[in-house]
């Protein structure tokens, strides 16, 4: 990892992480559950919220995209039942579409404004 990423680009993803973790906690604060269930979870979102973060370059991660590309990744596993629309395949399958046109919409904004060329 350390010949791939230089320190100053692992540095510049210190302030997502820790934002990023300072509101888990308070989450866990204010929830008050010991369910590990939950904790397990939200420990989920926040990874994901995290990589999304550092992949799209952006802090304006919608829940949704966290919620469907939690979905997606389980369908990874899942047996190919795509034609079942309630499989977890078939969720998965669902999720990815809407994926695919939430990152379209988010490109096509940053592109919009100039971000990409």
């Amino acid at each position: 990892v350390m010949n791939s990423m230089p320190p100053a680009m692992i540095s510049s993803y210190d302030p997502i992480v820790t934002k990023a973790i300072d509101s888990f906690f308070q989450e866990q604060k204010e929830a008050a559950s010991t369910d590990s269930r939950e904790m397990l979870g939200n420990m989920r979102t926040l990874f994901m919220s995290v990589i999304l973060q550092v992949v799209l370059g952006t802090t304006d991660v919608s829940s949704r995209l966290i919620q469907d590309m939690e979905m997606w990744s389980k369908g990874l596993l899942a047996p190919p039942l795509t034609f079942l629309p309630w499989s977890t395949a078939g969720k998965a399958m669902k999720a990815r579409a809407r994926i695919v046109q939430q990152l379209s919409d988010l490109m096509g904004s940053a592109g919009d404004a100039g971000a990409i060329s």
